[in-house]
């Protein structure tokens, strides 16, 4: 497995952060990687708190506006995923980049959804983003929640799904 940098900007390009991991799998269709979660801090978003050790396995999609991470506590068990809806990732050597166009989508293990940043998201389109990524946010939000919603891969659910959450 070789060491990965993930560098993640925010709309406007600007650098954010970055962290490390390991490509576990590569295909045509994605890249994975495995992180651990070592900070910054312990964010809470929706239900789930990001806390120090916990496992991501982090899906790439070259190409598509989104990467969906699943998110396990260090015992292995899962706490949900974070559908992140950005740029399509760029890669460049052992470094993966994206900007980050603010939508984001939790899933939880029951099936539950929760669209988030939506505020955040129609701030941005008043603050200049391009309407051109606007649109490619839309669409990726889209295409996500109709991949969660269908239970397709990488989404597990442990119990029958409650219907029109969001």
């Amino acid at each position: 497995m070789s060491v990965v940098t993930v560098r993640k900007h925010d709309w406007r390009g600007s650098f954010r952060y970055a962290w490390s991991g390991w490509m576990v799998d590569r295909t045509a269709d994605h890249l994975m990687i495995e992180a651990i979660w070592d900070g910054p801090g312990e964010p809470r978003v929706g239900e789930i708190t990001f806390t120090r050790g916990d496992r991501f396995l982090e899906y790439y999609y070259p190409g598509r506006g989104y990467a969906i991470w699943q998110i396990a506590r260090p015992d292995g068990s899962l706490k949900g995923w974070y559908c992140n809806i950005s740029t399509p990732v760029e890669q460049s050597g052992d470094t993966l980049s994206f900007r980050d166009l603010l939508l984001d989508l939790l899933v939880y293990p029951d099936g539950r959804l929760s669209v988030l940043d939506r505020d955040e998201f129609e701030a941005a389109r008043r603050e200049g983003l391009d309407p051109g990524e606007a649109v490619m946010a839309q669409a990726a939000l889209a295409e996500v929640l109709a991949i969660a919603e269908a239970g397709g891969a990488p989404f597990r659910f442990t119990a029958a799904r409650p219907s029109g959450q969001r």
